[in-house]
C-alpha cells in the first residue's frame, strides 16, 4: 500500500509463502505468514522508509512504519493482507477522519489469497478524506506470474493492475465529481510483501523494495 495522508505504504503484502511448483502459468500463492523482525525498505521519489513486524497473534499481525504522517503508528494486517487497526504508539487509536486517506477495514479487499494469474475481484466501500466521506470502488486482477527487478533483488511476482473510481460529493447541490487513476503492484511470495509499486495517480509516488530482512 501508495495513498495520500495517513497511507501504509502500501498497503503491506508480506511472509514466506507456501506455494506450488509447477510451471509458472499454473503457480498459486497462500497468504503469506510473518515472523517478528521481518522489515522491508522501500524508496520513492519523495522519501525512504521501513517497514517491520512487532507481533503476531491469532488476528493478524501488527507492523510498525509505513504510515505517512503518522510516525511510529502501529497497524494491525489480517491474514489477507487488510488493515483492521491502526494506533499511536502508546496504543490510543488514530481518528482517520482528521487525516488524509487511510483503508482502514475489512471491506478493503486489496489481496484475495491464493493468488493465480486470471484471478479478478473487485471491491466498493466509503472512505474518509479530511472528514469528509467518499465511495471508492477498485477492480483487481492478476495479469502475470513474472520476473521483477528492483534495487533489492530480482523476484518472481503477481503483476496486480487495480483499476480505481473515486466518487465524492462536491456539496451545493452539483453533481459528484468523477476521479480514476490505475495501480500496479508486484507481489513476489519470498519476499513476503509488495516489491514494486507504480500509479497514475497525480498525487501517488511509484515506490520499489530497496532491501529487506527476513527472520
Amino acid at each position: 500500500m501508495q495513498l495520500i495522508g495517513f497511507r501504509p505504504s502500501m498497503v503491506l503484502a508480506l511472509t514466506v509463502l507456501l506455494y506450488s511448483t509447477p510451471p509458472a502459468y499454473s503457480q498459486s500463492a497462500n497468504a503469506p505468514a510473518f515472523a517478528i523482525g521481518d522489515s522491508w525498505t522501500r524508496k520513492s521519489r519523495d522519501s525512504t522508509y521501513t517497514i517491520s513486524v512487532i507481533k503476531v497473534e491469532e488476528a493478524g499481525t501488527w507492523f510498525r512504519g509505513g504510515i505517512q504522517n503518522c510516525a511510529g503508528c502501529l497497524s494491525l494486517y489480517d491474514t489477507q493482507l487488510t488493515l483492521l487497526k491502526l494506533t499511536r504508539p502508546d496504543g490510543s487509536d488514530v481518528d482517520v477522519m482528521r487525516g488524509g486517506f487511510v483503508p482502514l477495514g475489512s471491506d478493503w479487499k486489496f489481496y484475495d489469497f491464493p493468488l493465480e494469474v486470471k484471478k479478478r475481484w473487485s471491491f466498493a466501500t466509503t472512505g474518509f478524506w479530511y472528514g469528509r466521506t467518499g465511495g471508492y470502488e477498485a477492480d483487481n486482477w492478476v495479469l502475470a506470474y513474472e520476473d521483477v527487478s528492483t534495487p533489492a533483488g530480482t523476484f518472481k511476482a503477481y503483476r496486480i493492475q487495480r483499476n480505481w473510481t473515486f466518487r465524492f460529493p462536491t456539496g451545493g447541490g452539483a453533481r459528484n465529481g468523477i476521479f480514476e487513476w490505475k495501480d500496479t503492484v508486484w507481489y513476489a511470495p519470498a519476499a513476503k510483501l509488495d516489491v514494486k509499486y507504480e500509479t497514475t495517480h497525480q498525487w501517488l509516488r511509484d515506490w520499489e523494495l530497496i532491501s529487506l530482512r527476513l527472520r
